[in-house]
């Protein structure tokens, strides 16, 4: 009886972990609160070699667990809408593979209709103030080590947003993207370099906006990471 018991045990966790997780590679970032620090220092730690991460650690730690200027930021990302979370994280599901992704910060898009609720494309916002950035995920052969390339782009003249792009929903002149190197690891999920906002941000109007344009995306789907003894949700509808 007690052998039993046993390979009864076994059978049902193998059917509970085969059929409650699945696998689903995410887009992940983080929110910051702008650092007490000028730009221009900002800009310099930012330029360091990538042999010496810790420069950068000291000068970009979160200030807490929970933060209320970087909760509560909409974004999109391939057709999915998301909220930054108290922590400021915000994750999407990953809909490309190439180790390049692009960070657009602009109030408003445009969507082109190709028939009812269906988007052929998102576009610029005519005269919305925005910034385009590349991030590109590079290794150093010598070092063995993983870093982001973040580099400012020119506005494209056609308006057209590339689906690797996560468009954040703000003013601009609020949201700080430092450019240069920002080490980081070789992972399947696709973790982009921080995002630091400033405590002049208005939530409000981008928020309102977002309402407006919400039909258009689909609802993020749920995903589950195994851990002992229980399941975290990493993605859910907001």
């Amino acid at each position: 009886m007690k052998n039993i018991t046993i390979i009864t045990l076994c059978i049902v966790s193998c059917i509970l972990y085969n059929t409650n997780i699945f696998s689903l590679n995410t887009l992940n970032f983080f929110m910051r609160a702008y650092p007490d620090i000028e730009i221009e220092e900002a800009s310099k730690i930012t330029q360091a070699k990538i042999q010496t991460p810790g420069k950068l650690a000291k000068y970009m730690m979160p200030r807490g667990m929970h933060d209320p200027i970087v909760e509560g930021i909409f974004s999109s990302y391939a057709g999915f809408l998301a909220v930054s979370n108290s922590t400021g994280q915000t994750t999407f599901p990953l809909r490309h593979f190439k180790p390049v992704a692009y960070y657009l910060v602009t109030p408003e898009i445009f969507p082109v209709i190709m028939f009812g609720n269906t988007i052929y494309r998102w576009e610029l916002m005519p005269k919305a103030p925005a910034s385009l950035f590349k991030l590109e995920k590079k290794k150093d052969e010598d070092l063995n080590e993983y870093y982001w390339q973040v580099t400012k782009l020119p506005l494209r003249e056609d308006k057209k947003i590339s689906n690797k792009t996560v468009v954040i929903f703000a003013n601009p002149s609020k949201i700080y993207i430092p450019e240069g190197i920002t080490p980081t690891k070789d992972n399947p999920q696709l973790i982009l370099p921080d995002i630091y906002v400033k405590k002049s941000l208005r939530k409000v109007p981008e928020a309102l906006y977002v309402l407006t344009i919400k039909q258009f995306f689909a609802k993020l789907p749920k995903a589950y990471q195994h851990e002992p003894l229980r399941h975290i949700v990493q993605l859910s509808e907001w």
